[in-house]
């Protein structure tokens, strides 16, 4: 496994200054003093116009904003002087530093705990950066509080390269905590890990401990840690307090063999504290809701026969309304008969005019 190093980057958060208004501060400047040539050749004419000053104003504002649109990403190429808060060359460090490692404690991959405080030294408010692997998974930012742990300012992550970038803010003089997983490399029973400081700070009190991990038969480290055993049974392997100067590097190297896949605090059952039964509060019963069910079925099966009933009683009616229409419309047959008076042919068995109600006449023989 390639050693991936974990390095903490302290560095005072900059207060306000020309530092990050260097452009904006430089182009104020040019059409200020663009604005006062002008103004002044305005006011030496024999005809000075107040509304051409005015318009000029608003032009100086509008060109003002677009050459700052234009010229900040060129700001380093343009050669425009940048100002760095002297704050920042100031020398930090850190007080404590303390790194546990706990391989395969409740996942089957290295949990890495990071506690770390500033020297009285820093200057804060400050920005802490930290830098993890980039196949690592940060799980909690927190900072020590009389109430315990609690969440803390941070940005990221970031990727750069082949890391994260964690920025903490550090606005109390207290320990800050750091939590993240790690892969482990597995060849067979064998796990291997590989923890790397760079040494870019110097560290006044440094230590690193390692939880051993259940049903490990050896375990090796180098340099060798010392095994301690805790009060609950469990053994953690610790290094003795030492301080490390700027650009002392520290890496640790942990080889161990494990015979099951066991975590140290494996996944637990949920359990209830009291037996769960009909008469739980909260629990839903399908029994106590059957009477309720059977009665919205059955009032569903009456309004869908009453909907089939209707609709079958208007498609008979409207069969039998289309059916006299035919029967109306059947002609009788004719006859030789004619009407006296307005001569219109008279239909079999007619004894007036259907037209004027004349008394037909009927052919004798």
């Amino acid at each position: 496994m390639s050693p991936k190093s974990s390095s903490l980057k302290i560095e005072p958060m900059l207060r306000r200054t020309p530092s990050s208004t260097s452009l904006v501060c430089y182009c104020m400047n040019l059409m200020s003093g663009i604005k006062k040539v002008t103004l002044k050749n305005l006011e030496n004419s024999d005809h000075p116009n107040p509304t051409i000053r005015k318009q000029f104003k608003k032009w100086t504002v509008i060109v003002l904003i677009s050459m700052l649109a234009m010229l900040l990403p060129f700001q380093s190429k343009l050669g425009v002087p940048v100002f760095h808060n002297v704050h920042a060359q100031s020398v930090v460090s850190l007080k404590s530093l303390q790194v546990q490692l706990w391989p395969e404690y409740d996942q089957p991959s290295m949990l890495v705990i990071v506690d770390f405080e500033l020297s009285k030294e820093t200057e804060l408010p400050a920005r802490v950066t930290f830098r993890i692997p980039d196949e690592a998974n940060l799980t909690a930012v927190a900072s020590q509080e009389t109430t315990g742990l609690i969440n803390a300012e941070y940005e990221g992550p970031s990727v750069e390269n082949d890391w994260q970038i964690i920025t903490v803010i550090v606005n109390n003089p207290t320990t800050y905590h750091l939590e993240y997983y790690e892969p482990l490399k597995v060849e067979g029973t064998v796990r291997r890990f590989i923890y790397q400081w760079n040494g870019s700070y110097p560290v006044t009190g440094f230590t690193i401990s390692i939880l051993k991990p259940v049903d490990t038969t050896t375990l090796t480290t180098e340099p060798r840690l010392d095994p301690v055993t805790k009060q609950d049974g469990s053994t953690v392997y610790t290094s003795q307090p030492s301080s490390l100067s700027k650009g002392e590097q520290y890496n640790l190297r942990l080889t161990y063999d494990k015979t099951t896949d066991t975590l140290f605090v494996p996944p637990q059952d949920l359990r209830p504290s009291t037996p769960v039964d009909e008469k739980t509060e909260g629990r839903i019963s399908f029994q106590n809701y059957l009477p309720f069910i059977l009665a919205a079925i059955g009032l569903m099966t009456l309004l869908g026969g009453l909907v089939y009933y209707w609709q079958s009683g208007s498609k008979r009616e409207g069969r039998r309304r289309r059916r006299k229409p035919s029967q109306q419309t059947e002609k009788e047959p004719a006859t030789g008969i004619y009407c006296p008076q307005c001569g219109t042919r008279a239909q079999m068995n007619d004894l007036f005019c259907r037209v004027c109600g004349t008394r037909l006449r009927k052919k004798e023989g």
